[in-house]
């Protein structure tokens, strides 16, 4: 379902008040979920292996976040080219 709805926002132009775009916002979410599973397997074996996803995906979410927000507020560029920003995080 997350997959479906980011294939759906990413011609979407709405943006929050911020400058996040609705398909930034879902792949955050996307890249958070591993958080989410995390908790629901704290006592289960596989919790060490879902631990390294979980955090590297965290550090991938705040390292785009960041990379949003330099480009736009330290560089001055606009929402869509801090956006770039933040995806050439994800995408690395």
């Amino acid at each position: 379902m997350l997959f479906f709805l980011c294939a759906i926002t990413i011609n979407d132009f709405a943006r929050t008040k911020a400058g996040f775009s609705l398909f930034l916002i879902c792949l955050a979410c996307l890249f958070l979920y591993d958080l989410f599973w995390l908790v629901i397997n704290w006592n289960q074996d596989t919790f060490e292996e879902i631990k390294v996803w979980a955090w590297s995906s965290a550090v991938t979410v705040f390292l785009a976040w960041v990379a949003f927000l330099v480009a736009k507020h330290v560089f001055g560029k606009n929402e869509v080219i801090a956006e770039y920003a933040s995806l050439a995080i994800i995408g690395a």
